[in-house]
Parts: structure tokens; C-alpha cells; sequence
């Protein structure tokens, strides 16, 4: 019987992308070795096909904590289409005891010079649990990044949190006079699900105020009405 992974590396090979698919399906269901799986599913996530990276992804996620060794490996890859999949990899929140190691490797991936892994890192913090205080903290200062969409990613994360300390909180404050709007938007996004306080409510009104845009007035509004009755 020939053995899954070498079949899967001849499958990778093809150049139609529905051949390679079947490789990554193969890892994902007929793996006696979960490791080495995984560890050929990390380089599949650097694919030019427009479907198997993020099949490769979702197998990765399925294979669970036996995955995980391979993917935090893949976050030095040289690949930036493999460091962001691995950190795509670990947005889930069954990780249990290996969470702490995981914030950690997302902690050093955050400070990666492309903005698409940053961007990557600040999606996955709001999925994995639980809650820490160096989560809050590196989605705090990923909020501040110099790359609008990453902010933006981080913000939202934050309001994915159950709950969140005071550098996650005045982040989000600080958010609402970001001078982008899509940043400003996300924070509306996020708070749509986090508990007001009297200086969140405070802060909404005054954003609405000083809002110029006129589709973002809307949902601020709309927030402060649902805060209201509730």
C-alpha cells in the first residue's frame, strides 16, 4: 500500500489544482503519521492555486494539537504565503493547555516585516483562547500598527474577547479617532458585541459628533440606541 504522504507529494506535483486538492485531502483523512501530514500540508500552504492554500489551511486545523509542532515551525518559513497560513492555522480556540505556547509564537510572528502575517497574527488572537493578558496586550499594539488593515483586524479581535484588560480597552477607545475610516469602522463592528461602560458610551457620542463620514454616523448612532434599550 503506498504510503499517504509520498502519494500526496505525487498528487502536489500536477499542475490542476482539483489533482493537488486530492493531495491535501489525503493528508487531511489518511494520515498514519499526523506530524509528517502536517508538516507536508505547511509547504502545500505556499500552492499558487487559489483553493488548495486554504484547503491546506482548514487540514491543518482538523488535524488539531499533532499539527501544531509543524506549524509553529512554518511561521520562520521564507515563504510569506506559508507564514501566513500557519498563522491562519492556529485561529481556532481548541488549542487548551497549548494556548500560552501559541500567543507566544504569534507574539514573535507579529513583529514580521510583511503585513499580511501581522494582519494574519491580529485575525488569530481573537481566536484563541483563553483569554491572556499578553493577548490583550499584543492586540493592543497591533492596533497601533502603521498598516490601516491590520489595526482594523486587531480592533476586531478585540471585541471577539469575552472580556479584555485596560490596554485592550483604551485601544479600542483610541480606535474611534483613528484617521482612517475602514479603522474606525471596525472598532463600531467591534463593540457591537462588548458590554458599554460609561466611558465607552462617552466615547461613542463623541465620535459621533466629530464623525465626517456619513456612513459611518449611522452605525454609530445605531450603536448608542442599542445600548440604550438594552
Amino acid at each position: 500500500m503506498t504510503d499517504p504522504v509520498e502519494r500526496a507529494r505525487e498528487l502536489i506535483a500536477a499542475e490542476d489544482e482539483p489533482t493537488r486538492l486530492e493531495a491535501v485531502h489525503l493528508l487531511r483523512d489518511q494520515h498514519p503519521d499526523p506530524d509528517a501530514a502536517a508538516r507536508q500540508l505547511v509547504k502545500i500552504l505556499d500552492d499558487p492555486g487559489s483553493y488548495v492554500p486554504h484547503a491546506a489551511r482548514a487540514a491543518l486545523q482538523t488535524l488539531g494539537a499533532a499539527a501544531i509542532p509543524a506549524v509553529l515551525e512554518g511561521l520562520a518559513d521564507e515563504s510569506k504565503a506559508v507564514r501566513v497560513g500557519c498563522v491562519w492555522a492556529l485561529a481556532q480556540e481548541q488549542h487548551g493547555d497549548d494556548a500560552g505556547t501559541i500567543v507566544h509564537a504569534l507574539t514573535m510572528a507579529a513583529m514580521d516585516d510583511e503585513a499580511d502575517v501581522r494582519h494574519g497574527v491580529a485575525g488569530a488572537l481573537g481566536r484563541v483562547g483563553p483569554d491572556t493578558p499578553a493577548r490583550d496586550q499584543l492586540l493592543a499594539r497591533l492596533a497601533q500598527d502603521d498598516t490601516p488593515r491590520v489595526r482594523a483586524e486587531a480592533l476586531r479581535s478585540l471585541g471577539l474577547l469575552e472580556e479584555r484588560d485596560s490596554d485592550g480597552h483604551d485601544a479600542l477607545v483610541k480606535g474611534l479617532e483613528d484617521g482612517r475610516p475602514e479603522v474606525r469602522l471596525a472598532v463600531v463592528d467591534a463593540l457591537e458585541d462588548v458590554s458599554p461602560t460609561d466611558e465607552l458610551r462617552a466615547a461613542v457620542s463623541r465620535a459621533l459628533d466629530e464623525e465626517p463620514a456619513d456612513h459611518l454616523r449611522a452605525p454609530l448612532a445605531g450603536l448608542l440606541e442599542r445600548w440604550q434599550s438594552a
